[in-house]
Parts: C-alpha cells; sequence; structure tokens
C-alpha cells in the first residue's frame, strides 16, 4: 500500500520474535525438566497454521472400546452397549477421517501460503509475495 521496500516474510518476524528454553534442576542428577516458550506479540500473531489434532478420534477409539469391553464383561448390559459402541465407533472414524485429510491433505498448501505471507514494516500491511 505504502510502496516501502522495508517488508519482512512471516517466518522471519515468528523465527527471530520465538524463543524456546530448556531449563532443570539439579547438582550432578538432571532432574525436574521445565519448557518455556517466550515471544513476542508480533511473533504469536505471525505463527505457522497448526495441524489438526489427533486426540479426538483417539479418544473416540478408546471410548468405543471401553464400551465394546463393557459388553463383553456385563453381557446383561449388551442392549444398552452395542448402538453406542457402534456409533462411537463411527465418529471415531469420522474424527480420523477429517484429521488426515486436514493434516495430509490441505495442511501442506496453508503452510506454502504461510511462507508466502510478507509484512510491510512501515505501514503493517500484510500480503502475500508475488513468487
Amino acid at each position: 500500500m505504502c510502496r516501502s521496500t522495508d517488508v519482512r516474510a512471516f517466518s522471519a518476524i515468528y523465527g527471530a520474535g520465538t524463543t524456546n528454553y530448556l531449563t532443570s534442576r539439579g547438582l550432578f542428577i538432571s532432574h525436574d525438566f521445565q519448557r518455556t516458550k517466550r515471544q513476542t506479540v508480533l511473533a504469536s500473531n505471525c505463527k505457522p497454521p497448526r495441524k489438526f489434532p489427533w486426540w479426538p478420534a483417539i479418544l473416540a477409539l478408546s471410548a468405543a472400546g471401553a464400551l465394546h469391553m463393557a459388553e463383553n464383561i456385563l453381557p446383561g448390559l449388551s442392549d444398552l452397549v452395542e448402538q453406542p459402541a457402534y456409533w462411537t465407533l463411527w465418529i471415531a472414524l469420522g474424527l480420523a477421517i477429517v484429521a488426515a485429510t486436514e493434516n495430509y491433505g490441505f495442511h501442506s498448501s496453508r503452510m506454502a501460503a504461510w511462507g508466502r505471507k510478507l509484512l510491510c514494516q512501515k505501514c503493517g500491511t500484510c500480503f502475500d509475495s508475488e513468487a
């Protein structure tokens, strides 16, 4: 917008403004490890796109397995547990398909788009590079 040449890539801003620390206690034997991440406000606004988490699919699959085990352990409850176990398994499959599609299909294109983003240091405008 301002035709300035003072631009920086989002990846450079994120890398320069993010610091990770690993501290530990102990004189002879290290213990109590702690990870600390410090980040500037500008770096947190220029962070890369995150991957879709797998934990909802794993949690739903675990719940379906627990319901199936309860059906085998307590046969008297099989009428009550069979349908929820079935649908929980389908929910787990759906969540896994969504996570796989997002992570393996769309994440690389989102990362490429993030890699092309630039920030003007003069006026603060965000734009994509032409190349």
